[in-house]
């Protein structure tokens, strides 16, 4: 078996929860929050974190915290110094990121952490994520063959630790 950590908001999976007494408004944008968890989770024996995205804010901001606050990249790459053994995943949109970034940004994160890194690649079709960018959502055909393009240049960029699991 093997366990992994999703790392959502600062408060766990119940968007509510910063609303409890005693808890930190501010901890979805905590990154030294992010580094503890992640050390706990080490410490456990866990194999990997994975922080998902995505490119839209998809809650009412009046009752609730932003899902994804942190840009998983930068949130990992605290992580990374931080932790020694513990894997790194994040999701990153195939969709609205240009292949070289997105190879570029997983090199740093994976020479940082010493080879500790995962990609969580997505094929993004929410709308509020294409007007974010002014532009409509492309068929699942054309999503997934601008997909290839990232993968295909961040192997090359060093073979950093890729799978390829689509929305």
């Amino acid at each position: 078996m093997q366990l992994a950590l999703q790392m959502i908001s600062g408060y766990g999976a119940e968007f509510s929860a910063w609303r409890m007494p005693g808890t930190e408004p501010a901890a979805y944008t905590n990154t030294d929050g992010y580094v503890e968890r992640a050390k706990l989770a080490e410490k456990g024996k866990f194999q990997m974190i994975f922080i998902a995205d995505t490119p839209a804010l998809t809650v009412d901001l009046g009752p609730q915290t932003p899902m994804f606050p942190m840009d998983p990249m930068l949130a990992l790459m605290a992580v990374a110094r931080e932790t020694k053994h513990i894997g790194l995943v994040a999701t990153l949109s195939t969709t609205f990121n240009y292949p070289y970034n997105i190879a570029r940004q997983f090199k740093a994160l994976d020479v940082i952490s010493h080879g500790r890194v995962g990609w969580n690649a997505v094929t993004t079709s929410d709308p509020l994520a294409a007007a974010n960018f002014g532009a409509q959502i492309a068929s699942r055909k054309e999503r997934y063959d601008m997909a290839h393009n990232p993968y295909k240049l961040s192997k090359l960029c060093g073979g950093v630790g890729i799978q390829m699991l689509g929305r």
